[in-house]
């Protein structure tokens, strides 16, 4: 996906969804970094071992997603796709509340 971005950008594009961040090519600090005055992005949360896992997992997860991408603005915290059957409700709830007390450090 990394190789494409410009293309995306040129064509008018200027949010990228999804951000897979176990897909090769996807590492969010290095797109961030190389296309964050370009792009907004939207997801990156991983839903292959973080959601499904502990709730320590999930506040990691959070943790690594807004240290790579906040900073600046320009993301939409969210899953990187659809959420699955086996990701527990509780996990869901702690994304997201997580991810309002971290951000909140991070102003």
């Amino acid at each position: 996906m990394f190789p494409l971005i410009p293309d995306l950008i040129e064509t008018g594009v200027d949010i990228l969804n999804p951000l897979q961040p176990l897909a090769t090519g996807m590492d969010s600090a290095l797109i961030k970094a190389t296309y964050g005055d370009k792009l907004c992005f939207h997801g990156a949360i991983d839903l292959q071992k973080a959601m499904p896992g502990t709730i320590e997992d999930v506040r990691h997860e959070v943790e690594t997603r807004i240290n790579a991408l906040y900073h600046n603005g320009g993301y939409i915290l969210a899953p990187a796709n659809h959420l699955q059957i086996d990701t527990p409700p509780e996990n869901v709830r702690e994304l997201f509340r997580y991810a309002k007390e971290y951000s909140s450090k991070k102003h």
